[in-house]
């Protein structure tokens, strides 16, 4: 048996140089992934250090790639992505970053957890805001609350994408737009989850760094500032993750099956 949950997801990831991290990434996720089961969308954000002729010999009917000469930044990045594979046949549409390391029926456990839950969005990174709309802290514990989750790992049902569209490309080139997306499906009535379980491991800092701290605080402030003077008036509701039995109904499920 290949797979407990056939979706077909269309996985859009950017990549920026660090070539070393991008193999890594594409190898695990090759290893951990059914290829009938996903398209691959990626975005090569103008690579100078043999990224893009690396990219260039991946032969995989399922992958896509987006060659640019500039850096469109995150945001745009996602968007062009987006845009660019709306002629391709998928159930969902799903976000990682090339630093998030996927393991074994990664893909099957997140949709699985977000059919359980009802989820119309779900991320694996969730964070709690002040009333500020500062970001507090990352929610760690299945049972801690939290405001919005994070676009690096979120898988949206494409009817969300089709209803609201994508980032906001005032938060170019980077901040606030995933809490800002989150508000937004929130207002449309959809269903925003965490999954705590998410076999997803992240190691930031790998692809960050080539901007530099200047610039990370001048986007910040500047995204802060619009993020601010937009939901002014708006209070997000505090989410409670899913119950735990969610993930453990898909690993009882996928224990009763041979792979």
């Amino acid at each position: 048996m290949e797979s407990i949950i056939p979706d077909l997801t269309c996985i859009i990831v950017l990549v920026h140089n660090k070539i070393d991290v991008t193999k890594q990434f594409l190898t695990q996720l090759f290893e951990n992934t059914y290829e009938k089961h996903y398209h691959l969308v990626i975005v090569d954000n103008g690579s100078t250090d043999g990224t893009s002729e690396y990219l260039a010999t991946l032969d995989k009917d399922n992958i896509h790639i987006i060659s640019l000469k500039y850096n469109s930044g995150v945001i745009d990045g996602r968007n062009l992505g987006y845009e660019r594979s709306k002629h391709l046949d998928y159930d969902y549409l799903l976000f990682l970053d090339n630093d998030q390391f996927v393991e074994k029926e990664w893909l099957e456990q997140h949709i699985f957890f977000m059919k359980q839950g009802d989820y119309d969005v779900l991320g694996v990174e969730a964070w709690e805001m002040s009333e500020s709309f500062r970001p507090l802290w990352m929610a760690k514990n299945p049972t801690d609350v939290y405001t919005y989750v994070g676009a690096g790992g979120m898988i949206l049902k494409r009817k969300v994408v089709k209803e609201i569209g994508l980032f906001d490309t005032s938060f170019s080139p980077m901040y606030f737009e995933d809490p800002d997306y989150c508000f937004q499906c929130n207002k449309r009535g959809f269903h925003v989850g965490w999954n705590p379980h998410a076999r997803i491991t992240h190691k930031p800092h790998q692809t960050m760094s080539i901007i530099s701290q200047e610039d990370k605080h001048k986007y910040f402030r500047r995204s802060l500032k619009y993020f601010r003077e937009k939901w002014n008036n708006y209070n997000p509701p505090i989410h409670k993750r899913t119950k735990m039995r969610e993930s453990l109904r898909y690993e009882n499920k996928h224990h009763n099956h041979s792979i």
